[in-house]
């Protein structure tokens, strides 16, 4: 529960405690009960507006919980992948490569675990995903792309895993053709939860290969769901010069029924210098 709301909560009710004693010292005795019964109304109503935010605080904690749990296996996961030598197999327990690769593990999950107290505390994360170092050579930036690019595109991860691979790549620059045409694909599934389809097209702003253009023109026609289409709005914006792109984005502008979709399709059309097919 934020500050806010708390201080709300009880701002609430010292002024529900406040109009009792006023009508308490200016109508006399006779008003008592009936004020009485007023103000503790009012502050039963504002101890379960608290204890529901309290609920809902809980709640979303237990959410943290499940995540970083996620993450800890997605660390597991990592290391066991890497090939680098972390036991006394292969290296020789103590060899100079076993250390160096022990060194290497550890700052890795030192460096994921400075990026998480830093989102804790609302404070701005930069570096790598994945808890990668915040230096990196060539030959490790490449090798994490193709890694991550492997993530996309494979079909056997979970979805959230697939997007987090999607969102490092946005960040390195490393949206290739196959990993773009893999990720639309994923949101076309019928399974995919809305937020996750949104957040997959956000992830895909600025990709301009034409074969994207097809399947976006599908999800903006028949997606259910305001913010997905939102972002693929945005998303087609490198295609506007298309015709059928343009007069897409012009029928959601017209008619579609969310007049927050309208105005957005309306702005991308001006931002782009085309409107009603007219090019700057």
């Amino acid at each position: 529960m934020s500050r806010t709301v708390l201080a709300g909560a009880v701002a609430m009710s010292v002024a529900a405690i406040t109009s009792f004693v006023v009508v308490l010292f200016a109508g006399g005795r006779e008003t008592v009960p009936a004020a009485l019964s007023a103000g503790l109304e009012a502050a039963g109503r504002d101890r379960r507006a608290i204890a529901n935010d309290v609920a809902g605080l809980a709640d979303a904690f237990g959410r943290l919980d499940e995540r970083l749990d996620t993450i800890d296996g997605r660390i597991a996961e990592l290391l066991a992948r890497s090939g680098e030598p972390t036991t006394p197999t292969g290296a020789g327990a103590g060899s100079e490569a076993g250390q160096v690769a022990d060194e290497r593990a550890l700052e890795r999950l030192d460096a994921l675990v400075s990026r998480l107290e830093a989102l804790s505390a609302g404070q701005p994360v930069t570096g790598a995903r994945f808890g990668a170092p915040q230096a990196e050579s060539p030959e490790e930036s490449q090798a994490i792309v193709e890694e991550m690019q492997a993530v996309a595109i494979d079909p056997t991860p979970v979805p959230q895993e697939r997007l987090q691979a999607l969102r490092e790549l946005r960040a390195r620059d490393g949206r290739s053709r196959e990993v773009t045409l893999a990720m639309i694909e994923l949101v076309e599934s019928p399974d995919i939860a809305p937020r996750l389809r949104a957040d997959i097209v956000r992830n895909l702003h600025g990709v301009e290969f034409a074969e994207l253009k097809a399947p976006l023109l599908r999800i903006l026609e028949s997606d259910p769901h305001r913010e997905t289409k939102s972002e693929t709005i945005e998303s087609l914006e490198p295609f506007y010069g298309d015709a059928d792109v343009r007069a897409a984005v012009e029928r959601v502008r017209d008619s579609d029924p969310d007049p927050r979709l309208r105005l957005e399709a309306g702005m991308r059309l001006l931002e782009s210098g085309l409107v009603g097919g007219a090019t700057r």
